[in-house]
């Protein structure tokens, strides 16, 4: 008789929006094994989002940019991995540093996938390939996995990394990539688990009562104007303009974002006016935006977390989408959501994640997404119960 895994390992280190998407896996998982230990090993940004997720016993963190950088980092998580024994871990694609720490822990069955980095899933996609060798970390993988296919190895360099290999299906949404490394252990998909769920302490409820003790909440628009990379940014200037109708019929707009967020979010708030305005960008974690989204009738937002955050907790989304494309399985999970983008341009999509320039120096992506096209999205979301 096979023994069920008691102890399980998951690995995510890398965004935001990643972990997220990631949230199904855990809730199929406890599913299935319903009296087995899960932990979960994220960034160290990350730690709060799952803290209280009742699907996760205990919540690890590599700080890879921080006290864990390097060869020395991954040598010392690995022996943490290790003196937890765990009967299996799973591990997502995205990060080769902590693919190697899983292996080193030597926990006896690692489930992963055939690709390396999530910059080689896509590469038959897109337009400028180049793209995937715009920073070391970037030529790195492509070097070695061109090195490990020219020597006959089969998937990628990391592959011998693990027991059991998932071949990804790209055309998938991610959460249902995700899902693909349950295929080994035999677990179905179940409907009413897809959806990403999170779950805000009272700590963090009570943290938005007071942000929104003096605004009246059925009037609130979400609007997350920032993102990691420069490329996936729609002007200022435009968010000012396609949200100005909505604070002259009486909303409040609430800017969602990270510490890095916070400049650009000041400047748009600038033109908006304190009062009909709530700044939370840099103020609060994860799951604390996560409770704000929840109370606010639509987000209007980026191809970033935001998004992610927003759609695990029903709020409509209006994503703007410029060098990437949802068909690469990152847009909102679930119904109800508009997805803006300019399908006719054949510099599409430019590269997996976004960029800090555009490789044609136009930015029409972004650009020529007009400010009243964005506007009626986001009074689409709203329906026909306007503000009074």
């Amino acid at each position: 008789m096979v023994v069920p895994p008691k102890h399980f390992l998951v690995a995510q280190t890398i965004f935001l929006g990643d972990v997220v998407l990631t949230i199904p896996l855990l809730q199929h998982l406890k599913h299935a094994y319903p009296e087995a230990k899960i932990d979960v090993i994220v960034s160290k940004e990350m730690e709060k989002l799952l803290i209280c997720h009742p699907c996760v016993s205990s919540v690890l963190t590599y700080d890879k940019n921080g006290e864990d950088k390097g060869w020395s980092g991954i040598l010392k998580t690995a022996r943490r991995l290790a003196s937890n024994k765990y009967s299996l871990a799973l591990v997502l694609p995205g990060s080769v540093r902590t693919a190697l720490a899983v292996y080193l822990a030597r926990i006896p069955r690692r489930i992963g996938t055939d690709q390396s980095n999530g910059l080689l899933l896509f590469a038959d996609k897109l337009k400028f390939r180049r793209e995937l060798r715009s920073s070391p970390h970037g030529r790195s993988v492509v070097f070695l996995d061109r090195t490990w296919k020219a020597l006959g190895g089969r998937g990628s360099f990391i592959s011998p990394l693990f027991t059991d290999v998932v071949r990804l299906v790209p055309n998938h949404h991610a959460t249902l990539r995700h899902l693909q490394l349950l295929e080994p252990l035999g677990i179905p998909l179940r409907e009413e688990l897809l959806q990403p769920q999170v779950y805000p302490s009272k700590r963090d409820i009570d943290v938005i009562d007071q942000l929104l003790i003096e605004v009246e909440t059925q009037k609130l628009i979400a609007v997350a104007p920032g993102s990691t990379w420069a490329t996936k940014r729609w002007p200022a200037r435009k968010y000012e303009a396609s949200i100005k109708q909505f604070v002259q019929e009486g909303y409040v707009i609430v800017l969602i974002g990270g510490r890095s967020d916070s400049e650009l979010c000041a400047s748009i708030g600038r033109k908006l006016g304190p009062k009909s305005l709530v700044d939370s960008s840099g103020k609060l974690t994860p799951l604390q935006s996560a409770e704000l989204l929840k109370r606010c009738r639509v987000l209007l937002t980026n191809d970033s977390a935001p998004m992610h955050l927003a759609a695990s907790v029903g709020t409509p989304v209006v994503a703007l989408f410029g060098p990437t494309v949802p068909e690469f399985g990152f847009s909102p999970v679930g119904g109800n959501h508009v997805i803006v983008e300019r399908k006719s341009l054949w510099c599409r999509p430019c590269t997996p994640h976004g960029g800090e320039r555009c490789p044609i120096g136009t930015h029409e992506c972004m650009n020529e997404i007009s400010e009243e096209e964005v506007s009626q999205a986001v009074s689409k979301l709203l329906g026909p119960a306007r503000a009074k």
